[in-house]
């Protein structure tokens, strides 16, 4: 009988603390905007998710980024949970002015750019999860913008540290964190989710 070999993978959770964070002026690039959190975006919080995920290190963890399906069910998870804080839970879009929503003078049209959820856990410590940007809007400070307006609802929801987790191969996302002022505050061994 043959060894099983499970490979593991290593995590950094990280923390900010909010009591004497000031949210920054923030300003958006011409024509994107922050949607607020609606049950109606459910499924669009979810394609962001899929889509900004699906072909990322992330993916290979975490089963539920290879398929919209599992993403739209993680997100009505996210969204049913008694910590669930939508002051805290963002979809960056960018209008794309349709050329039949002109033609019909119907609202703009709108092209998915990030998305952002939080959550709070028992002990009120704010926990943010999937900060994503799909590939063709990243590298334009768009991630930085999401955990700002993140940050921002868990500051208006009296919440005053607030986590992360980031798996450690993902140099460009702990060097944005620990620009905005997150740390290190443990490493953690995880399997793979089936």
């Amino acid at each position: 009988m043959g060894n099983i070999h499970i490979n593991t993978f290593t995590r950094y959770k990280m923390q900010i603390s909010l009591e004497s964070w000031k949210c920054p002026e923030i300003k958006l690039p011409a024509g994107f905007e922050m949607a607020p959190w609606s049950t109606n975006l459910i499924h669009k919080h979810s394609e962001a998710i899929y889509k900004s995920f699906k072909d990322s290190i992330d993916a290979q963890f975490f089963i539920t980024f290879t398929q919209q399906s599992r993403c739209e069910d993680f997100m009505r998870y996210l969204a049913n949970r008694s910590g669930f804080l939508p002051s805290a839970t963002w979809l960056l879009r960018e209008k794309s002015g349709c050329a039949a929503a002109r033609l019909f003078r119907l609202p703009s049209c709108y092209k998915l750019a990030g998305t952002i959820q939080g959550l709070i856990t028992p002990e009120f410590i704010g926990a943010i999860q999937n900060v994503g940007i799909l590939p063709e809007y990243r590298g334009r400070g768009l991630s930085k913008l999401l955990l700002y307006y993140c940050l921002w609802g868990y500051q208006q929801a009296g919440v005053k540290t607030v986590q992360l987790e980031v798996t450690q191969i993902n140099e460009v996302a702990i060097n944005l964190y620990q620009k905005i002022g997150f740390h290190v505050t443990e490493v953690i061994e995880k399997m793979p989710s089936l």
